[in-house]
């Protein structure tokens, strides 16, 4: 193991910072102080609950989840451009149908070359049978989901709430799971919410200040006197 599943998601929760300054350049998406402060308290929040954890790991390791965390960056402003700005003429269900097309393509090349000395340790069971179906219909669920996620939100929006879902996972595993939990993952967990809350409320009063300009915009337009009739006037 290169690095460990700590450094993974404290190098990922980075990622929308990194987001929010590519959105502002290639789709114009403002840069507010609630977003900086939110996304920094994000960070800091899954810094903190993951510094029990860390340790230094080998280079290679920790450039391999820079690249990493580079492709999903990618991914989230591909999704922004083809969903958003240059919307592409498919259902959401043709778009899960290719989106799960590419990944088994990735997937069945790992699993024949790489992997495929584990093949013969699989034991074909029926409930390990009735599970992977089950596995199938949730992650076509969760396909659908993302992707009307990806529909009515900016790339670092959508980034952020995957970065919160982790988070909730944690403390489902706190609370009915019995994971060790101590007053610095507390206080981790604790900014790393508050700053998602945070984040989200700032969209959403941003996107209603948008709407009011664009309903007074054309109001004022049609009250405002036009030329011939100012100088009319004079």
């Amino acid at each position: 193991m290169y690095a460990s599943l700590s450094t993974l998601t404290v190098i990922r929760n980075a990622s929308p910072l990194i987001l929010l300054g590519a959105e502002r350049l290639m789709f114009g998406v403002p840069i507010t102080k609630d977003a900086i402060i939110s996304l920094t308290m994000i960070l800091i929040g899954v810094v903190v609950y993951c510094s029990d954890d860390l340790s230094t790991k080998e280079a290679l390791g920790i450039f391999l989840v820079v690249l990493d965390a580079a492709f999903l960056c990618l991914d989230r402003l591909a999704q922004r451009y083809l969903l958003q700005e240059m919307p592409v003429s498919l259902s959401s269900s043709a778009l899960v149908l290719v989106s799960n097309a590419v990944g088994l393509g990735f997937s069945t090349v790992l699993l024949f070359f790489p992997m495929h000395t584990e093949l013969h340790e699989v034991e074909w069971t029926p409930a390990g049978i009735a599970w992977s179906i089950a596995s199938c219909i949730g992650g076509a669920a969760i396909a659908y989901a993302g992707i009307g996620l990806s529909r009515n939100l900016s790339a670092t929006g959508a980034l952020v709430v995957t970065n919160i879902d982790k988070v909730v996972v944690l403390c489902y595993g706190v609370m009915m799971l019995g994971d060790h939990f101590d007053s610095r993952k507390l206080c981790g967990c604790t900014f790393a919410l508050v700053g998602g809350t945070w984040h989200a409320w700032g969209r959403l009063r941003a996107g209603e200040e948008k709407k009011q300009e664009l309903k007074v915009d054309p109001l004022s337009q049609e009250l405002a006197p036009s030329a011939e009739e100012m100088n009319s006037f004079s």
